[in-house]
């Protein structure tokens, strides 16, 4: 974008500008401002992230930190994950504000959402629990399980942990209780909504509100806020990277930090083993392990006389090592954790509770009330109505009610797209939902105006239907079949390549 492009945009900036600790301009510390949200009481924080010198006024993007069902619905108590959706929700906001600060429609057009690049992401887990008291008992026994962590971090397994190696595990300061799993990519909460804590949470009115909050107190809550090195190096930084397409492979990869994290698929067992099967071990490692199970706190594996006597502190850990992957191959112990904690935080159910749940899926008559791909998609058709209510009309800043939108000629079905594809795509920094939309509402592309009136009857008969869409030097193949499944009919799948390669299908 030129000067004079950029000036033409009229971004405000001098909020955002950096300051010194007497708040004067072009200092080094990076200012948030506070911005009133969609919903009563709520709010987000955006601040400017600058190109060159920050005196010079010109901007580069902005940061926002939001939480977008709380700013939109007004309650965040039940939600359906849906990231991609929540970050244009997220960038409609922040342009229904610059056009409250004077920034033209030719500024607001610079923003595409598609580019947006993620710092942090919290996916939010619900997991039915029948009712408010079990809720309540599978937090103490999150509680529980996430005690192990506090033993793991101090065992001496990390030889650059001290006594002032921050806890793994903490309680919040709320009422709620809530408690945090830490780690260096990602932070864990868990908690339990309660009618009784005091929130800025909007309702549109008491009935409405104690049908979501009787939901809400049934379950557990597990958020996994991921940061951006793991982001990074999952790929999932940007909007495309967690769009569904058949699977929820971006939320399942997030849920599986979640059982790591409380050490669920590590095998360790909680009952102490029997003595026969303490005696199959070597002399040396039954020893040891005698030690490490009896009614003493103090006697630990780890010191242990005949590991102490080994000599310097290398020679000790090797020869504890060796000891503790023996037992646990052979009995499913960690002698690197004292036995009680292990023992409790294996005895809870977390381990049957604690699986992916799926995407939330509220009751029909709640959904324009909570987070949900239906409340979604009005609130984004009113915020762009709001937002273009000023601009000259053109055809393409039209908006379809979501009501009004027939079911799409073409369904998708299962996903497969190729390595050569999603190269391709992210060379030129194409989201790949932008062509599977033109296909399954027809509109294939580069293809002569015969070949369009064949597809189109072919999406009619269910028969193979084929997109090609011209970007860079390269063809991008959409294509759409019907498969038998097990005698019960077809179901479609879609493959993305580019020309040239082989049917990936």
């Amino acid at each position: 974008m030129t000067d004079a492009d950029y000036r033409e945009c009229n971004y405000p900036g001098q909020a955002l500008l950096k300051v010194n600790l007497n708040g004067e301009y072009g200092g080094l510390i990076q200012r948030w401002i506070k911005v009133p949200g969609l919903a009563k009481g709520n709010h987000f924080k955006i601040r400017g992230m600058w190109a060159g010198d920050p005196s010079e006024l010109r901007l580069s993007g902005y940061q926002i930190s939001i939480n977008v069902p709380a700013n939109t619905i007004g309650n965040n108590a039940l939600l359906t994950n849906g990231v991609p959706r929540a970050t244009e929700l997220a960038v409609l906001i922040l342009k229904c504000w610059l056009k409250s600060q004077g920034c033209t429609y030719k500024g607001i057009d610079a923003l595409d959402f598609e580019n947006s690049k993620y710092m942090d992401v919290t996916p939010t887990f619900l997991h039915e629990c029948g009712t408010h008291g079990n809720a309540n008992q599978r937090q103490s026994d999150f509680i529980t399980a996430s005690e192990i962590r506090n033993a793991d971090r101090y065992s001496g397994e990390f030889e650059s942990a001290t006594e002032f190696t921050p806890k793994a595990f903490s309680y919040g300061s709320s009422k709620v209780k809530t408690a945090y799993l830490s780690e260096r990519t990602h932070k864990i909460p868990a908690y339990v909504k309660s009618r009784h804590t005091k929130s800025t949470a909007v309702f549109s009115c008491n009935e409405v509100r104690e049908r979501i909050i009787d939901a809400a107190e049934s379950k557990l809550r597990v958020e996994c806020k991921v940061y951006e090195k793991w982001l990074k190096d999952n790929q999932l930084t940007r909007p495309e990277d967690w769009r569904l397409y058949g699977d929820e492979a971006a939320y399942r990869k997030v849920y599986a930090l979640i059982r790591a994290g409380l050490l669920l698929d590590k095998g360790l067992r909680s009952r102490a083993p029997k003595q026969t099967d303490i005696a199959k071990l070597c002399m040396a490692d039954q020893e040891v392990l005698r030690w490490h199970l009896d009614e003493d706190d103090k006697h630990q594996g780890r010191n242990h006389p005949s590991i102490l006597n080994k000599g310097d502190r290398i020679a000790q850990q090797k020869y504890f090592s060796a000891i503790k992957r023996r037992v646990f191959k052979a009995l499913g112990l960690d002698i690197s954790l004292p036995w009680k904690i292990q023992s409790a935080a294996m005895s809870t159910k977390l381990g049957e509770l604690l699986v992916y749940p799926g995407l939330y899926e509220p009751p029909s008559d709640l959904e324009e009330h909570v987070f949900s791909p239906t409340s979604v998609a009005r609130m984004i058709h009113t915020l762009k109505v709001r937002l273009d209510r000023e601009r000259t009309r053109s055809i393409c800043h039209d908006h379809i009610h979501p009501d009004l939108q027939d079911e799409p000629p073409i369904r998708l079905g299962q996903l497969h797209v190729s390595p050569l594809a999603r190269q391709h795509l992210n060379h030129h920094r194409e989201p790949l939902h932008k062509y599977l939309s033109c296909h399954k509402w027809g509109v294939h592309g580069e293809l002569s105006l015969s070949q369009i009136q064949t597809m189109t009857r072919a999406a009619a008969n269910l028969e193979p239907v084929q997109s090609r869409y011209l970007i860079g030097d390269k063809h991008l193949i959409v294509q759409t079949e019907h498969r038998p499944v097990d005698g019960s009919g077809a179901d479609p799948m879609t493959q993305v390549r580019v020309e040239g390669e082989s049917d990936i299908l």
